[in-house]
């Protein structure tokens, strides 16, 4: 079955990889690092796990180098019907993009990207089609750095392409599981093209991601939830904005 019987919105998972050892740039001199921050997030449809998405930040002097996992296997009357694998390392500089290497699996579509910032633009190469991306800072679906929020476009790591975005601060709707009592940022991130409705959420305090939710086309969940609440809740404010 190539396709699965409900749309699955790629772009959710653009910001999606521990396979960054492999990938030269992405590697980082165990003596460079300040810092190494995680989010581990199990991934739900409608309630039900479908899998997980990591995220691997290690700090240095000189900016962040991601590492990104994803990986979703759906069933459907426990037949499989859809495959996900999408490993992406990026390397940031200033809250700007450096550096980007993703490659994807979806469904058995193969698809890889690579981009560099160079002079004031980002060089993207995806497949065999080559673009120049004319800003002077570009992010991805960066959900892990809070200032993603500010932004007017994010470059899809699993397609390459710069997606027009509006931002806006919402009322938290925090799913089961997650503390109540912690005061929450949440904020709704729609493409112009309709195709992306995602809610993510921050601790009001850290700055911290702690969950993300999307409302697919035929009306069904999609939620991301840390493997550790607790953990997330008491974590130090490394991503507190200023």
């Amino acid at each position: 079955m190539t396709n699965p019987p409900f749309p699955f919105p790629r772009i959710v998972f653009a910001a999606a990889a521990l396979l960054a050892s492999s990938l030269a740039f992405g590697q980082v001199e165990p003596t460079e690092v300040i810092e190494t921050d995680a989010w581990r997030f199990r991934v739900l449809l409608d309630d039900k796990p479908i899998g997980h998405h990591d995220f691997v930040v290690r700090r240095t002097r000189q900016g962040e180098h991601v590492e990104i996992d994803a990986r979703f296997d759906v069933r459907f009357l426990r037949i499989p019907v859809y495959s996900y694998r999408h490993v992406n390392s990026e390397t940031w500089r200033g809250g700007c993009l450096q550096r980007l290497e993703s490659e994807t699996d979806d469904n058995g579509e193969s698809l890889s990207v690579s981009a560099r910032s160079e002079r004031g633009r980002i060089l993207v190469t995806s497949g065999d089609e080559s673009r120049a991306i004319e800003r002077e800072c570009v992010r991805s679906f960066a959900y892990w750095n809070r200032d993603i929020v500010d932004s007017d476009a994010l470059l899809n790591a699993q397609t390459g392409k710069l997606v027009p975005v509006n931002i806006e601060p919402v009322t938290a709707s925090p799913p089961a599981g997650i503390a109540e009592t912690a005061a929450l940022d949440a904020y709704r991130i729609d493409s112009d093209d309709g195709e992306i409705r995602i809610e993510v959420a921050y601790y009001r305090d850290s700055g911290r991601w702690v969950y993300l939710q999307s409302r697919l086309e035929n009306g069904r969940v999609l939620r991301y939830l840390p493997l550790d609440v607790t953990a997330a809740f008491a974590s130090p404010a490394r991503a507190a904005r200023s």
